[in-house]
């Protein structure tokens, strides 16, 4: 597997590639993640790891391209804001600052 390949924009250095296996597990970049949702918990990982929010991704089983990063990151990003939304109504029925 690739995991490095062209610019993908101008505005990015690099292209990271992931390939899922199965429908539970996702590698990419030396990170593996087996989840129902492997695609999120990647991109989570992967930021978590100091990859910027806004780089490209691609998501491959095998050679056919099954994700490609702009779908990726609009999911994780209604993802996290759904669960900021969840947790900001928690701690505000707690009385905590939000």
């Amino acid at each position: 597997m690739k995991l490095i390949t062209q610019r993908p924009r101008p505005d990015q250095e690099y292209l990271v590639c992931a390939e899922l296996i199965n429908s539970d597990v996702l590698t990419a970049t030396g990170i593996t993640v087996r989840n129902n949702t492997p695609v999120l918990v990647m991109c989570r990982s992967l930021i978590a790891a100091g990859m910027p929010p806004d780089q490209a991704i691609e998501i491959y089983r095998g050679a056919t391209l099954a994700l490609d990063e702009p779908i990726a990151w609009q999911r994780c990003e209604g993802v996290n804001a759904a669960e900021e939304e969840s947790l900001k109504s928690i701690l505000g029925k707690w009385g905590a600052p939000t």
